[in-house]
């Protein structure tokens, strides 16, 4: 039959008839359009065949007309499986209760454990911990994934320089390496104070060592601003020069930026959805519907799922749904001045390390192509240009005995 299969889910039965009209029922019962099959006679006044659990009733009503007897045999399908989970329904709920909790269990957390930090960060990062909801009793399904805590933790924590964290089952494993102060430095060998930068001088404070330039002279890159030598000239003796030598320097820079600006930003809406992933395959709650964002983009989080301290093939979602509008600014020529003065600010502050301070800007060159606007800064910057150089005796004695064979 070609509804076989689905009439076995159903519930399917094997039915003895028993009586003289043994026969005579069973045509009448095909008559009356009751599906039947596997018909089978045991002897001469008793057959047996399979139907349908739900025609029973009708067969039930026909009995009484031809005075035969029932007894059931094979039973298949679902309803006489939940007939016994019905019947056995204290146990099954118990044992679906034990799986359920045992679950819950294993997915909450019961230790945090931290190691390699003093005791006051310890409890610093465990106050931490329990503002962002990861303590001690706390259902590991809505928690931040162990890369966001580290984040977080990291960025908190300025005296740390490292920390791992990692989940094993219901405990969380926190790795702290704390920033070292580093130890009391040798005194510095003999050195220069010299230019790294060409530049025209503005001010020098030499603490060790003698000047050698002066304020608003030009000097050029390696040029020897404050010298390790003091003393007399014919027996000077080396130091450590120390000192600070500010100048002005020059520089230019590029900022390229749209007449017209479109960006996508965050609305401040969220919504989120929850379901579970087996296998990794996804699956989530249907009565969750996607909102109705015009636009938005999506944030996925998986908790895995333990079952004592074993990883189980099925973790628990949440997909995050951010709201998001699309903003067109429209620049003027004089908001376009003032960004690029700003943009060309913050570009000189990265590719200028040290204190450094603007003494002066204009703008070189402007022009306008393809919707965006090109313009090249010129910038007067005073910023402390001394490096030190060690004083290399060889080198010095080389050149003291060229000049001496020059004289």
């Amino acid at each position: 039959m070609k509804n076989l299969w689905f009439d076995r889910f159903k519930g399917i039965v094997l039915l003895y008839v028993k009586g003289e009209k043994a026969v005579d029922f069973l045509n009448a019962a095909v008559q009356k359009q009751i599906k039947v099959w596997s018909i089978r006679k045991v002897d001469e006044e008793c057959i047996g065949f399979f139907i349908l659990i739900s025609d029973i009733s009708q067969l039930r009503n026909l009995r009484r007309d031809y005075h035969v007897q029932f007894s059931f045999g094979k039973r298949e399908g679902l309803w006489f499986h939940w007939q016994r989970v019905k019947k056995n329904g204290s146990f099954v709920l118990g044992g679906f209760l034990f799986v359920l909790l045992v679950t819950l269990l294993s997915n909450t957390v019961w230790e945090i454990k931290i190691t390699g930090a003093s005791k006051e960060i310890e409890y610093r990062i465990m106050k931490q911990l329990d503002e962002m909801g990861v303590k001690r009793g706390a259902l590991q399904f809505g928690l931040h994934t162990p890369q966001e805590i580290q984040k977080e933790i990291t960025k908190q924590n300025a005296n740390i320089t490292w920390v791992g964290v990692e989940r094993k089952g219901t405990v969380y494993h926190l790795q702290v390496v704390e920033k070292t102060i580093p130890k009391v430095s040798q005194p510095p060998e003999n050195r220069h104070l010299v230019a790294k930068k060409a530049g025209v001088v503005s001010y020098i404070l030499a603490d060790k060592g003698e000047p050698k330039v002066k304020v608003n002279q030009y000097v050029k890159k390696g040029q020897v601003l404050i010298s390790g030598y003091i003393g007399k000239e014919d027996e000077p003796v080396p130091i450590a020069a120390t000192g600070k030598v500010l100048a002005e320097t020059w520089y230019e820079t590029t900022i390229i930026l749209p007449l017209e600006n479109r960006l996508d930003t965050l609305t401040g809406h969220s919504k989120s959805k929850y379901g579970f992933s087996v296998f990794g395959q996804s699956f989530y709650f249907p009565w969750l519907e996607n909102p109705n964002f015009t636009s938005f983009y999506t944030e996925e989080r998986r908790n895995p799922i333990y079952f004592f301290k074993w990883k189980l093939p099925i973790t628990w979602n949440e997909k995050i749904f951010y709201e998001t509008e699309r903003v067109e600014t429209h620049y003027t020529r004089q908001e376009i001045q003032k960004l690029g003065v700003k943009l060309a600010h913050e570009k000189m502050r990265q590719e200028i390390s040290g204190a450094s301070s603007v003494y002066g800007i204009k703008v070189l060159r402007q022009r306008e192509t393809n919707g965006k606007v090109e313009i090249t800064y010129h910038f007067q910057m005073i910023e402390s240009i001394g490096v030190y150089e060690p004083i290399h005796e060889n080198k010095e004695n080389a050149l003291n005995d060229q000049k001496s064979k020059d004289n």
